[in-house]
């Protein structure tokens, strides 16, 4: 009787666990990503608007959101890091106020200008192919810069 009542348990926990879960997995859909390698360059200035440093960049995102990043920056030093992606930078849609339209790379960016920072974010890539950072005197600081997209 006793293992009778445990089967009948295990049982109901199992079905109710699965309904649960195609219930969420129905709510919940899969997230899908545009899988790319950008290898960008990175720069920086000084208060006169001289290059003083490079760097690269090479970001390799993955359909399910997972992306690997490394970076070799100007002294030499290798970074490396692996993450996941809740949602993708920008989804495709069209330019909202104060955005400007351009091209890049052969790719539609949308050129967002916030907090004394630039923006070129590419929708069909669902990600950045550039960053420029401003001084408060509107001198250029730094830039991030896609030099080529593997789609």
């Amino acid at each position: 009787m006793k293992n009778k009542f445990l089967l009948l348990a295990v049982v109901v926990v199992m079905v109710a666990t699965g309904f649960f879960t195609a219930r969420y997995a129905r709510q919940s859909p899969e997230k899908v990503f545009h899988s790319h390698t950008i290898l960008y360059t990175t720069k920086d200035y000084d208060e006169k608007g001289v290059l003083y440093a490079t760097g690269s960049l090479t970001r390799v995102v993955e359909k399910n959101g997972i992306y690997h990043q490394r970076q070799v920056t100007a002294d030499g030093r290798v970074i490396n890091k692996d993450a996941v992606m809740d949602q993708p930078m920008i989804r495709p849609r069209q330019p909202i106020d104060g955005e400007r339209v351009d091209k890049y790379l052969g790719y539609d960016v949308l050129v967002q200008k916030r907090n004394g920072t630039e923006f070129w974010l590419a929708p069909a890539l669902e990600d950045c192919l550039k960053v420029i950072t401003y001084r408060p005197d509107g001198s250029v600081d730094f830039v991030l810069e896609a030099v080529s997209v593997q789609p």
